[in-house]
């Protein structure tokens, strides 16, 4: 089945999407970042540079969230840092998270103005308040997930994918889980795109539905090697500029 497919290179999928050379980032006030290793860039369509954040010494940025512009967030497993800034990307706050956790953070997203942690060798998650300089909550994985392969949120849920399947839970530590082969044969548009996710597989960009469990196969080359996704828009790098072109994920 094609989604177990999927889902069994996802772990790959996302090796290659994140951490490429260069990934690009969009939000819903239409601005534009471009992460790399050491730079991160506020940048047009025309990929202009209107601010730029650089790392010092030995960072080494691994990826950004940019869903709220008035904290945009750039995160380094390498160094275990988390670098807050305003809207010019000028430095609002560094966090070392050496300083706070005596285990080593895999990845993080923002969302309700907080940081969201998650700790592979703990197989725990935290939530930590950046404005009160704190973790204000924290809880363990179910026992039933298995190896996890993505880490995101989504309309205020925390979103857990696995090889055979998705779970979320919340700050309540209610847990909910469903098996992506169950929802092969879904054809119906998928209710929530905003949390549509844009994946690399070989040749081949996978669009994908956490929620929904449902996923479009697009080829790789119609968009480029550096690309993003909000909703069903897909924004892409060809001839020196960004272009865009509408998706719709139902499954055939």
């Amino acid at each position: 089945m094609r989604l177990i497919v999927l889902i069994a290179f996802l772990t790959s999928m996302y090796s290659t999407c994140f951490g490429q050379e260069k990934s690009l980032y969009h939000n819903l006030h239409n601005q534009f970042f471009l992460l790399r290793p050491s730079s991160f860039q506020k940048i047009t369509v025309e990929d202009s540079t209107l601010a730029s954040f650089e790392s010092k010494g030995f960072d080494h940025f691994t990826s950004a969230d940019v869903s709220n512009p008035h904290y945009v967030c750039i995160f380094s497993e390498w160094n275990q840092k988390i670098w807050i800034l305003d809207n010019e990307l000028a430095l609002f706050e560094e966090i070392n998270l050496k300083d706070k956790y005596d285990f080593k953070v895999s990845s993080f997203f923002q969302m309700n103005r907080s940081l969201y942690l998650y700790s592979e060798e703990e197989r725990s998650w935290y939530i930590y308040d950046f404005m009160v300089n704190q973790t204000v909550y924290s809880a363990s994985l179910s026992n039933e997930v298995d190896e996890v392969l993505a880490f995101s949120g989504c309309d205020g849920d925390v979103i857990f994918l696995g090889n055979n399947g998705v779970w979320t839970t919340d700050n309540f530590n209610f847990w909910s889980y469903k098996d992506w082969s169950s929802f092969v044969n879904i054809k119906e548009e998928c209710y929530d795109n905003s949390c549509n996710q844009l994946l690399r597989l070989d040749s081949n960009v996978v669009l994908v539905n956490p929620i929904c469990g449902q996923e479009k196969v697009l080829k790789a080359d119609s968009i480029g090697e550096i690309s993003t996704i909000s909703g069903e828009i897909i924004y892409y790098f060809k001839d020196k500029r960004i272009q865009s072109i509408g998706v719709k994920l139902i499954n055939d």
